[in-house]
């Protein structure tokens, strides 16, 4: 299984996850309608294609049941108004549920309409703590917080130094040395 694909799965099993408890990821008649912000233009373009194409999938075995997945797509522009006017125009087109983006600024705002609309968003990527920890019901994250991804980066310095042989020598550069170059 390849990275593209083992994200992919994950994202999809967060989703489902997420809509349990709505029953929506049961519901056997309809299709599970994604509503996918990113953004197709400016900054995030190459970053969002990526992502687009890892999505591509139409349903997932869920259980005994086959849950088939209708994506949505939408662009905000890199921009946080257009990501709030996405997010409506989506739901009124019948998502059952947003994923995305990539913007900390945009996902606060989606997380703004999810939650006054009911409808649940996954937050993709977006770092920001400040938007989980708001006491939305309806608002979940499949990524870590900056605050986690520094933390986490911090702690493995020490193991990086000690695989490598190294010590840190400035704040910019580490120069490798050898146990025996040490003693």
């Amino acid at each position: 299984m390849d990275r593209r694909t083992f994200n992919r799965n994950i994202a999809l099993v967060g989703t489902a996850a997420a809509l349990s408890p709505f029953g929506i990821a049961r519901a056997q008649a309809q299709k599970l309608k994604v509503g996918v912000i990113l953004p197709r233009s400016v900054t995030w373009a190459s970053s969002a294609s990526r992502a687009r194409r890892a999505r591509t999938s139409r349903g997932r075995d869920q259980g005994d049941a086959r849950v088939d997945v209708e994506l949505m797509n939408a662009d905000f522009e890199s921009n946080v108004d257009t990501a709030r006017t996405r997010a409506e125009r989506l739901i009124q087109e019948g998502a059952n549920v947003l994923v995305g983006p990539f913007d900390s600024g945009a996902a606060s705002a989606i997380a703004q309409v999810a939650e006054q609309r009911g409808i649940p968003f996954v937050i993709n990527i977006a770092a920001a703590p400040q938007i989980t920890e708001q006491g939305y019901k309806f608002v979940f994250r499949n990524f870590q917080t900056a605050g986690d991804i520094v933390r986490n980066g911090l702690d493995l310095i020490g193991e990086l130094f000690q695989a490598t042989s190294s010590v840190p020598r400035t704040g910019y550069t580490c120069t490798s040395t050898t146990p025996s170059a040490r003693a």
